[in-house]
């Protein structure tokens, strides 16, 4: 946990937003963040700061924003220190659709550049985890199977998969 701070590009002394904050997401045209962070001992998806869209016990973890910035997809972990756990969107007014089942372990998430899929790292069994697609149905599909503890970070707009 830290604190969110905003730097300016040509240099200062960055300017603090937000304490307990663990991860955080730009809207695609910059005008805020959708921010996890601790609040009374329960995790909270916050989009903009401040509105709250979703709350656990467990943990949620990278939270991006909809290229049209009216969703959040993010993975919510059921337990505490387990990457085990699901896709999930939620909509602005707070409506949560889990688009996967749950899996041993899922880290990385990244919206298609359309913004009809999400696409994410995760693995049933096992440490090797497979770069996976799901729609907004909830309609799965298998994108690329590699050895290894595979992270997505981001997707290229200019890629088609």
């Amino acid at each position: 946990m830290g604190t969110l701070a905003s730097a300016p590009l040509a240099g200062g002394a960055p300017r603090e937003l937000l304490e307990n904050v663990q991860w955080a997401d730009w809207a695609p045209d910059g005008s805020g963040l959708a921010v996890v962070r601790d609040v009374g001992g329960r995790n909270r998806l916050e989009y903009p700061i401040g509105k709250m869209l979703y709350e656990t016990g467990g943990w949620i973890s990278h939270p991006r924003i909809s290229p049209k910035g009216d969703m959040v997809a993010y993975l919510d972990h059921s337990l505490q220190g387990d990457d085990s756990g699901s896709v999930a969107v939620v909509d602005l007014s707070g409506n949560r659709k889990k688009l996967s089942g749950d899996w041993y372990s899922v880290q990385g998430l990244a919206w298609s550049a359309d913004g009809q899929e999400v696409f994410f790292t995760a693995t049933e069994t096992g440490l090797d985890r497979d770069l996976s697609a799901v729609n907004l149905k909830g309609e799965k599909r298998l994108v690329a199977r590699m050895p290894g503890t595979l992270m997505l970070f981001d997707i290229s707009a200019m890629v088609a998969c």
